[in-house]
């Protein structure tokens, strides 16, 4: 039912008109005004107990919101997996699908003491959302009592970014290796405003640690890829010969960019040059190279001068 809901909506937020019943049992004709600024409206969808609302978010194309309240992160993996397959079989790119996992946030300064510190707004917060905790049962059945909100706010700490920086980082690790690209933190439950407000800027530190230092799990480069994507977009004589991995970028005195530096990390990655760009004359001429600058590993799409080449006066 809902797919039906999101397809009425995106088609209005294109600009296009969709026909329905006014007050009157009326068919008319309905359109956004004003027009939305931006071209596409990204859309996600909240799943997390039924494997087949991931599955249905992934036919959709949709990005995915989900959290840990009533799974664990090996369910949550596997779930990943349904939802990564869908989009797989239906046509769309997994690169720009956003899976975002909703955790309870609370940056301090000591990981045991903020967890101590929170727990008993967070007790009071969910004895008012039992229901999304049907998976936490007490030997009773009695699915209200203090058993099940004890466990379900252990659950919430365990799965959660309350702690130190250093302390969460470890968890915001293992998430990532699972696929999860982004993370909504959940920062108002039940605490009052100087103990929402007072961790942000530790929250903003964890943010910028993620990012900076590159903390997700490195991504596998595929040279022919990227150089494939960079033809898409820029003339061929713009295509870099060289690509190297750095940690950071080099600058010099005056904060620009050092680049004989930039030459220094050994971490060059090489791809394969497509079949079709390569004739029987640039064969025989890379082999003459190969065999001059006694370098077995020079391909195409090298620079001359970067592999030893230099010019000579010829007669």
């Amino acid at each position: 039912m809902f797919s039906s809901y999101i397809k009425t909506f995106t088609t209005l937020w294109s600009g296009t008109a969709v026909s329905a019943l006014d007050g009157s049992d009326q068919l008319r004709e309905i359109k956004l005004y004003p027009q939305p600024l931006t071209k596409d409206l990204p859309i996600w969808i909240t799943a997390a107990g039924n494997p087949d609302t991931f599955k249905k978010a992934g036919e959709m194309g949709a990005n995915l919101l989900t959290h840990l309240l009533v799974q664990d992160i090996d369910e949550l993996a596997r779930k990943i997996g349904v939802y990564r397959e869908a989009l797989k079989q239906n046509g769309h790119d997994l690169k720009h699908r956003k899976i975002t996992l909703m955790l309870h946030t609370f940056i301090g300064d000591k990981q045991e003491q903020e967890k101590g510190r929170v727990k008993e707004n967070l007790r009071n917060y969910l004895s008012s959302h039992v229901s999304l905790l049907g998976k936490i049962n007490s030997p009773q059945g009695d699915t209200e009592n203090a058993y099940v909100l004890e466990r379900a706010v252990d659950r919430v700490i365990e799965n959660s970014l309350i702690g130190t920086v250093d302390g969460v980082l470890p968890f915001i690790q293992k998430l990532r290796k699972i696929g999860v690209t982004e993370f909504a933190c959940l920062i108002d439950f039940g605490l009052d405003s100087v103990e929402v407000l007072d961790p942000l800027t530790r929250l903003n530190n964890l943010k910028k640690l993620v990012n900076e230092k590159e903390f997700f799990t490195p991504v596998e480069l595929d040279i022919d890829e990227i150089r494939k994507y960079l033809l898409e977009s820029m003339p061929k004589y713009h295509i870099p010969t060289e690509y190297r991995i750095l940690d950071f970028l080099p600058l010099s005195s005056a904060k620009k960019i050092n680049r004989a530096l930039l030459k220094t990390s050994d971490k060059k990655l090489s791809g394969s040059t497509p079949l079709e760009e390569i004739n029987e004359r640039a064969r025989a001429i890379l082999t003459i190279f190969q065999q001059i600058l006694n370098k077995a590993d020079i391909s195409i799409n090298d620079n001359f001068f970067n592999v030893g080449g230099a010019f000579t006066a010829g007669h």
